[in-house]
């Protein structure tokens, strides 16, 4: 008698394996790139917004969505903006616009870990994205007649073809508050690093300069202490290293 093999195939259908991070975050961009030209009403995007997307989604992603997909991505994303900002009210909460990320006392963490589990992964993960998301969906259940209680799930129709999208399309000014202060914390965390660029590159610069006055002999105290006083300035510290050995020692003695 002769035996076969049988291969079981484990298929994954988890969210992470049908939605890796980065396809989630060109989603998420694609969608609000969308919102920003305002095509979408209080509920949804228009048609051919949709169509847009699903297919730039592709063409970045290289993996081809459902509308389903879309649908069920959507929804989700919906809820974790909700669950956030219900989040973002509690007492003693902090967020951080730039890293993300969200601090709390550990009491703080267990009282609403038990109230809502969801907590337990914005612990972990903070929302980095979630200025988009207050773009995206952060005020399709406020306003509008197609508004719904938040204990029913919203309807997302990808068959929309509202035209007159623009006039649905949530307040203007919100948006532009949300972008403005996206782009601000772009900005200063910009200036940040290249603050801390120029500072290292400056210590980098003195080091190297007290280094090269070690290395002279013959320095009395007061002009090896005046140089180092020249030193706090940049030009005098870029000059120096420029400098053959014999033309520091004549500005040296410059310094007496």
């Amino acid at each position: 008698m002769t035996g076969t093999d049988c291969e079981v195939v484990i298929i994954d259908n988890s969210e992470a394996s049908i939605w890796p991070e980065k396809h989630e975050e060109i989603f998420i961009e694609l969608m609000e790139e969308e919102v920003l030209k305002g095509n979408r009403n209080t509920t949804t995007f228009t048609k051919q917004s949709w169509k847009s997307i699903k297919e730039e989604l592709y063409a970045q992603a290289k993996r081809s969505y459902t509308d389903t997909q879309l649908r069920n991505k959507y929804n989700l994303l919906r809820q974790k903006y909700k669950d956030f900002k219900s989040l973002m009210k509690e007492t003693g909460v902090g967020f951080s616009v730039v890293t993300g990320q969200v601090t709390a006392p550990d009491e703080v963490w267990d009282r609403l870990i038990r109230v809502n589990k969801s907590a337990k992964n914005f612990r972990k993960n903070g929302c980095i994205l979630y200025g988009k998301l207050c773009v995206i969906v952060g005020d399709t259940t406020t306003t509008g007649s197609n508004a719904h209680p938040s204990t029913r799930s919203p309807s997302i129709n990808l068959d929309n073809d509202d035209d007159d999208a623009m006039s649905k399309s949530p307040s203007i000014i919100g948006i532009k508050k949300v972008v403005l202060m996206r782009m601000v914390a772009k900005e200063e965390r910009k200036m940040e690093v290249y603050e801390n660029s120029m500072t290292s590159t400056k210590h980098h610069l003195l080091d190297e300069c007290i280094k090269a006055l070690n290395q002279i002999d013959g320095i009395s105290g007061e002009v090896y202490a005046k140089a180092i006083e020249k030193f706090e300035s940049e030009v005098s510290r870029a000059l120096f290293l420029k400098m053959p050995e014999h033309r520091r020692i004549d500005w040296l003695n410059y310094l007496k």
